[in-house]
């Protein structure tokens, strides 16, 4: 992970000097979609059997249309037999990204899939309510019953059924307890 998080923080400052924060990011994000589509491919470049400078050639004839810095940093990571590691450093180039932006990554908890388009809504609605930027995973929990959980950092903001139903049923003991 430390070696990781060199390569993510130079390449972050790269892109900071050169003031393409925003797109190494929406290249890294396309970049770790195509190899995990095409594992055979990262396995191609990782193999002693090929030339270190044919599987340089394949980079630069494969990404084309990404960025030199993109393509160099690829080169870099074969150079130092780190290819094993890109997927952990583009998550950690993105963390740094959603830092930078003042992006909060979180969770919704839902009883069944939400839709791209529902969880948006629910981005919107934190950045509009609260001000805060915020990119959600959709993970089911059935015993929510119905409604959504969100976590972002050590924050919940729950609107399950089912924690109404615990704030309910606690409410009712008390007012029980108290007209004793």
């Amino acid at each position: 992970m430390e070696s990781s998080l060199q390569y993510a923080i130079a390449l972050f400052t790269l892109s900071q000097e050169k003031d393409k924060v925003d797109l190494y990011h929406d290249e890294l994000i396309d970049l770790e979609k195509l190899m995990k589509d095409n594992e055979a491919f990262l396995d191609i470049l990782k193999c002693v059997f090929i030339t270190l400078e044919e599987r340089k050639t394949l980079i630069d004839q494969t990404f084309i249309d990404y960025e030199d810095d993109i393509k160099n940093f690829l080169k870099v990571l074969l150079d130092n037999h780190k290819l094993n590691s890109l997927y952990e450093i583009i998550d950690v180039y993105i963390n740094l990204y959603n830092e930078n932006k003042g992006i909060i990554k979180g969770k919704v908890y839902s009883t069944y899939p939400l839709s791209k388009e529902e969880i948006k809504r629910l981005e919107e609605a934190f950045y509009e309510k609260k001000k805060l930027r915020v990119i959600l995973v959709n993970e089911i929990d059935e015993s929510l019953i119905g409604g959504v959980r969100v976590i972002l950092k050590d924050r919940i903001y729950d609107g399950s059924l089912k924690n109404k139903l615990e704030n309910l049923k606690t409410s009712l003991k008390k007012e029980g307890e108290t007209r004793r």
